[in-house]
């Protein structure tokens, strides 16, 4: 049986009243005829105005007939009441509670015995109308709350909010048994509903089926939270709960948060009504099944046998190209099964698709058999650094061959590079590219030895490895103190007055390519008021049993500005110097400097401290 509580209506629109025209519900001061024992200043009475035989057959209407708090159910039966006539008025005593239990109600008085039901009903806010049944489809029922009665006999109590689910019956108290509700153990779910109000052990109380659940710590929520029965015993949660084999039930929702005065509304209860985190038995799919980030899918508890695990979609031919990451299709025809990477589908061979020339171990682990690969078989990216976990070692007479190559950036070999330090490639042969210095090392077995690559190299000539020309020779050597147990400067000196030269020569590595070289001069001077400086660098290559008075080449100026004494001036580099005669490996090669006053203006001596060349080489050095 259910009880509804707190105002509204309750409609039974099948019921009629034949006979009243008029009905007026009044209380006993307003009647003078009524007499009786039993009446009572509070009991409620309808008057009924008779007055042909078709107002019998008319229907009291809607709030025709008010029903007080003590109204039992068996106050108006037709066996309590008289006839009445065409003409009479009738008085009909509604009998209270106690009247009702006693059976003292007799002064009901004339009142139309083919009364059978009862038509339109309002009941205050406070009343209850129990043991009533609704059978008619039209009944409308508007209540803040339905509840059942129910029997606790959990141990202790439970208090207002609980989610319990019916753990038995009491045949004694006609009422079902109930105890806390606990989503990770199916036997207390699903919850039948909420505890209206504290009910002590072994007492009766109500449970909220749907409506309102009041007076309550809701103050954990927030208004809107859905709630669900958690996984601790009778206890309400925001969360959904996740765990595999726990029960999900979502059963209210918060319509106010307060320490002590929450208020929730009910409206899943006795009830599992989410998908649940597993599932016991097959099941169709016919939707798209999307996880969360951190779900998964579980099956820990498979062992692996025919009837179980996943089945990967497949196709007979060829599966369809997909731009899904994570994507699955086994291609049935090839044994091959294919992952999409998010731009295409990428096949991955099964172990059985190999041939005898490979082997897959239990871990995915392949093994490469002996004489079991050859060129057509490694594919671009097959093995990276990240892969090659061996060491690739070459018997005697064993060839690495190359020599299809066409030497494009993308062919050869990637040496071992070192953002730093190659010291310690010091296995005999082994190499090294060391990328800050841009130098190549190969171990001799103990120490790793740079050869540096082709390319600019650098050969610095000292004013004392150049001597004074014979005509019109520099300065000679000298030595100037700056500052005591400072850098002296060592220089030859070139006048302001006329052209002064000196000389020196260089047999060259065979790494020069045999080009032009360029220059830097190091200099300096001790006053002056203008500064501009021009110097001039010439070169000729003489063979072995060649004659060394020969002409230099052209020679090539590069002007440079000083203005402070004992500064060091570096000219920029100058252009290209073509060497005369014809430079060949095994040569020696001479060079004359000197100062082009011609096309400068310091009036004081310039002082050459040294020379850089620099020139090209087209292997290492």
């Amino acid at each position: 049986m259910y009880w509804l509580k707190n105002h509204k209506w309750l409609v039974i629109a099948a019921i009629i009243i034949a006979g009243p025209g008029l009905v007026l519900a009044t209380t006993l001061p307003n009647l003078s005829a009524l007499t009786g024992a039993g009446t009572a200043s509070t009991d409620l009475v309808i008057i009924a105005d008779i007055d042909a035989v078709a107002d019998k057959k008319q229907t009291i209407a809607e709030h025709a007939i008010a029903i007080a708090a003590n109204f039992a159910d068996n106050a108006i039966t037709g066996s309590d009441v008289t006839a009445a006539t065409d003409s009479a008025e009738g008085v009909v005593e509604l009998a209270t509670d106690a009247e009702t239990a006693t059976g003292t109600a007799t002064d009901r008085v004339t009142t139309p015995a083919n009364i059978t039901s009862l038509a339109h009903i309002t009941i205050s806010s406070t009343d209850i109308l129990s043991n009533k049944t609704l059978i008619d489809d039209s009944n409308v029922v508007h209540a803040e709350e339905v509840f059942v009665r129910v029997r606790n006999t959990s141990g202790g109590t439970l208090t207002a909010g609980t989610a319990v689910y019916a753990s038995g019956y009491n045949v004694g108290q006609d009422l079902v048994e109930v105890d806390k509700a606990d989503a990770d153990d199916p036997a207390k779910m699903p919850a039948l509903g909420l505890i209206e109000a504290d009910i002590s052990n072994n007492a009766s109380g109500h449970v909220t089926l749907s409506g309102d659940v009041a007076d309550f710590n809701t103050s954990t929520f927030t208004v809107l939270d859905e709630l669900y029965v958690s996984t601790t015993a009778g206890v309400l949660t925001a969360t959904r709960p996740t765990a595999a084999g726990t029960e999900v039930q979502k059963i209210a929702i918060v319509t106010r948060d307060h320490g002590s005065f929450g208020l929730v509304e009910v409206f899943g209860a006795g009830r599992a009504n989410d998908i649940p985190n597993t599932f016991a038995t097959d099941f169709d799919l016919n939707a798209d099944l999307t996880a969360s980030a951190t779900a998964e899918i579980d099956m820990a508890l498979t062992d692996s046998t025919a009837g179980e695990g996943i089945v990967l979609p497949q196709h007979a031919t060829v599966c369809p190209a997909s731009t899904v990451a994570g994507q699955i299709c086994l291609e049935v025809d090839a044994d091959i099964l294919h992952i999409s990477d998010g731009t295409a589908l990428r096949p991955y061979l099964p172990a059985g698709a190999f041939s005898s020339d490979i082997l897959v171990g239990v871990t995915g682990a392949t093994t490469i058999q002996t004489n079991a690969v050859d060129s057509a078989e490694i594919t671009s990216g097959a093995v990276d650094e990240d892969h090659l976990a061996a060491t690739l070692t070459f018997d005697d007479g064993d060839l690495l061959d190359f020599g299809t190559f066409v030497t494009s950036n993308s062919e050869g070999i990637m040496m071992p590079a070192h953002a730093t330090d190659c010291s310690t490639a010091t296995a005999e042969a082994q190499l090294c590219w060391e990328e800050d210095a841009n130098a190549f090392f190969v171990g001799d077995g103990s120490a790793a030895l740079r050869i540096s690559p082709g390319g600019v190299q650098t050969l610095w000539l000292p004013a004392d490895e150049w001597k004074p020309a014979t005509t019109n020779g520099a300065t000679a050597l000298a030595q100037t103190e700056t500052t005591a147990l400072r850098p002296d400067i060592i220089h030859l000196g070139f006048a302001a007055a006329a052209d002064d030269f000196a000389q020196m020569a260089v047999a060259f590595s065979p790494a020069w390519d045999l080009g032009t070289v360029t220059f830097q001069v190091y200099w300096a001077h001790s006053g002056g008021s203008t500064f501009n400086v021009d110097w001039a660098l010439e070169c000729v290559a003489v063979t072995n049993d060649g004659t060394i008075d020969v002409v230099y080449g052209t020679p090539v100026v590069v002007e440079d500005v000083g203005g402070t004494t004992e500064d060091l001036y570096i000219t920029p580099e100058s252009g290209a110097v073509t060497c005369g005669g014809t430079p060949a490996d095994g040569k020696i090669t001479f060079f004359q400097i000197y100062r082009d006053t011609s096309g400068d203006d310091l009036d004081v001596d310039a002082d050459l401290i040294g020379v850089k060349i620099l020139f090209t080489t087209d292997s290492a050095l």
